[in-house]
Parts: C-alpha cells; sequence; structure tokens
C-alpha cells in the first residue's frame, strides 16, 4: 500500500469514528435532557437525529428513546388535566415509535416502552380496556426478562409488580398478590445505585399492608416460597 492510500484510509477511519462519536453524544444528551424532564427539548433533539441515521440498528437507538420521551410527555398532559382525546393520541404515538423500532431492530428498550404505553393508553381508556391490554403487556416485558436477559432492569420488574397487583385474579385475569410483591421486591433489588425510585417503596409497602401477614404466618410461608424457588430452577426468570 502507498504512502498516500495509507493516509487516505487512515483518515477515511477517523471520520468514522468521529462520526460515531457525534452520534452516541447526541444519544448521551438526549438522555440527560430526559433525566432533568426537558422532555420537548430531548424528542426536539431525537427527531434531528432521526433524520440523519440510515441503519436500522441506529435508528431504533433513538426510536425507542422516541416511545419513553413521548410517553412521559403524556403523563405530563394527564397531570395537567389534558383531554381524553389527547392522551389517547400521545400514547399512541409512544407506542408507535416503539413499534417502529421493534420492526426495524428488536432491542429490550422497544419492548419495554411498547408495554408501558399500551399500558397507559388502557388506563386512560377504563378498567375494561386496560384489562384487555395486560396479556400483550405482560408478553412483552416477559420478551425483555426472558428473551434479552434484562434481569436488572428495574422498571420492567415493578410495572410487572403493578400488573398483578391491580388486575383481578383467576377467572377473570391473571392478578396475584404474591406474584406481584415478588416483582416488586425484585424491582427493588434492581434500583441502580444512582437512581432513587420511592414509587417502588411505596408500592410493595401497599401490597404487604394488604397482605397482612402475621410474623408468624409470614416465617411459614418463607421456606413454601424457598422450595417452590427450589423446584422451578430450570424454569425461566418470569416464571421463577
Amino acid at each position: 500500500m502507498t504512502r498516500k492510500r495509507f493516509g487516505i484510509v487512515v483518515l477515511t477511519l477517523v471520520l468514522c469514528i468521529a462520526a460515531v462519536s457525534a452520534a452516541d453524544q447526541v444519544l448521551e444528551q438526549a438522555d440527560a435532557l430526559y433525566r432533568q424532564d426537558k422532555l420537548e427539548e430531548a424528542k426536539a433533539m431525537l427527531l434531528t437525529a432521526l433524520s440523519s441515521k440510515t441503519s436500522a440498528p441506529d435508528k431504533a437507538d433513538v426510536l425507542w428513546r422516541l416511545s419513553r420521551i413521548v410517553l412521559n410527555i403524556g403523563d405530563e398532559l394527564d397531570a395537567e388535566g389534558a383531554s381524553k382525546d389527547t392522551l389517547f393520541a400521545t400514547y399512541e404515538e409512544a407506542q408507535s415509535y416503539a413499534e417502529q423500532a421493534i420492526s426495524l431492530h428488536p432491542l429490550a428498550e422497544a419492548y419495554q416502552w411498547r408495554a408501558s404505553s399500551v399500558g397507559r393508553w388502557g388506563e386512560t381508556k377504563g378498567p375494561l380496556n386496560a384489562l384487555g391490554k395486560a396479556e400483550p403487556m405482560r408478553k412483552d416485558l416477559a420478551v425483555v426478562i426472558n428473551d434479552f436477559n434484562d434481569l436488572n432492569n428495574s422498571e420492567v420488574w415493578y410495572v410487572l409488580g403493578q400488573l398483578y397487583f391491580q388486575l383481578p385474579g383467576w377467572p377473570i385475569s391473571f392478578g396475584n398478590l404474591d406474584t406481584a410483591i415478588s416483582y416488586t421486591r425484585k424491582a427493588l433489588d434492581t434500583v441502580p445505585s444512582d437512581e432513587q425510585f420511592p414509587g417502588h417503596y411505596k408500592a410493595l409497602a401497599e401490597m404487604l399492608w394488604k397482605r397482612d401477614w402475621s410474623a408468624s404466618k409470614r416465617n411459614s410461608e418463607i421456606a413454601k416460597i424457598q422450595k417452590q424457588w427450589d423446584k422451578n430452577a430450570n424454569k425461566s426468570a418470569l416464571e421463577r
């Protein structure tokens, strides 16, 4: 290889690395804006970034973030008293971004935020509609836990806990207080060290209060739970 050609190759590599680094910085900035609740700024930045992406994985990385942002915008609108039509449109937009991400390049985050968007839509529509959305949500969250092996996703465990806590039990649905408590404990165990999720603690307290086990009941059940855990050793993380 001539010196001139070698120089061109090196320059090309440098430019490629610089482009990747710049793209990563945009996503990091958008994530920072999300954590600061600057949602509209984050959305605008991500939409601009999306228009410049060419590969499916890069587009999917932007799209699931857009889903997360738009869902949170919907929550803010809900708190401000927005109309149901506005909320439906917002949560449907969030779901659409997640589904686009899944169709391009499936990622755990895309399934997570599709499940959350579907759940918010159902909650807004009413109890019967929320009931109908429960199974699709559970399937998406199971994909995150079982297929992507994302066992340390505190938000996913929390949503699962809420599903089992709020839904009626058999034969109407799959609600189960003990399962809800188990998933919510897992949510607490996996809270990132640099984060605080007070809602997780509140949720677990409400569940334990509702179950209302005495100390003797709690001690006797621990052995049963451990036995069942050992029995399910070969099952998926979600089934255990």
